[in-house]
């Protein structure tokens, strides 16, 4: 197949396998439902204001832990000196692997980047960089600047934060892997995402300006990816680096962004001693790439 056929295929693939998640979802919750119901109706008067009042208490304890949640967001957005600062440059947007497709796919991550960030157990200051084009059409017309844990920056990462000592690019083809993560620098990540896994744009990009670059620590921690392209999502780099710095698990980090089923198969095939990755790297989990 060629290529936009083979896309095509696995667009509609995922669209089916969405769906069918969807249906099991519903299923499974009306059937809660109707237990639910059905034990409510075994109770008796008392048993049911007792349920009542254990309801009201556990749901004041939700809005309250959400209150809490929201106020930690807001420091950390608001640039609290404790929290990681992270960003994602936008700038490759314009290159020539990224077209309509892949910048709202690109849009999509940056989304979900947000949304981990809102539910971190210790928020960063999150922030979009260079953010305009079509990606900045795309977020205007799906409500971006309603994001409360991530800011919308025009400028780009090396001009928002000046000195290059504070900078630390995260790109797949560095060298040196990312061993700590500090909270008095910035960590880059690359918004790119094509098809083709087009190899050294955030390295290039992070040479040009003269700025540190390092890689997740992926083959240390997950050696079955020696033979991968180790190439993850812009909000997998980010959920990453968020766990890390809250646990400091580089490992859980790292494994938790793989479907469970992936590092099952994996561990199999290691098992039985079988070549844990094709030489094309099509079994790499997932397609869309921050380089």
């Amino acid at each position: 197949l060629g290529s936009e056929a083979s896309g095509d295929l696995r667009s509609r693939r995922n669209r089916e396998r969405t769906l069918r998640g969807r249906r099991n979802r519903r299923e499974a919750s009306a059937a809660a439902r109707r237990e639910a119901e059905l034990r409510w109706e075994e109770l008796s008067e008392a048993e049911r204001a007792l349920a009542l009042q254990e309801r009201e208490e556990e749901k004041a304890e939700r809005v309250q832990q959400h209150l809490q949640q929201e106020l930690r967001v807001a420091r950390a957005m608001a640039g609290d000196p404790r929290s990681l600062r992270v960003c994602v440059e936008c700038a490759f947007q314009d290159a020539s692997t990224m077209g309509a497709r892949e910048v709202r796919s690109l849009y999509k991550q940056l989304e979900l980047a947000a949304a981990s960030n809102r539910r971190a157990a210790r928020p960063a200051h999150l922030t979009f960089t260079s953010w305009g084009g079509e990606l900045a059409a795309w977020g205007e017309e799906k409500h971006a600047a309603r994001w409360k844990a991530g800011h919308l920056e025009p400028r780009p990462a090396d001009e928002l934060y000046g000195g290059a000592a504070d900078l630390v690019v995260l790109s797949p083809d560095a060298e040196e892997a990312l061993e700590t993560v500090e909270e008095g620098r910035v960590y880059v990540v690359c918004g790119i995402v094509d098809r083709t896994a087009c190899k050294g744009l955030s390295l290039g990009w992070a040479r040009e300006r003269g700025l540190e670059c390092r890689r997740l620590p992926l083959m240390e921690k997950m050696p079955g990816l020696k033979a991968s392209k180790k190439l993850l999502g812009v909000n997998h780099v980010v959920d990453i680096l968020l766990h890390v710095h809250a646990t400091g698990d580089w490992g859980a980090a790292c494994t938790r962004v793989f479907p469970q089923r992936y590092i099952i198969q994996q561990q199999e095939l290691s098992a039985s001693g079988e070549p844990q990755f094709s030489s094309s790297g099509s079994e790499a989990p997932p397609e869309d790439c921050g380089k």
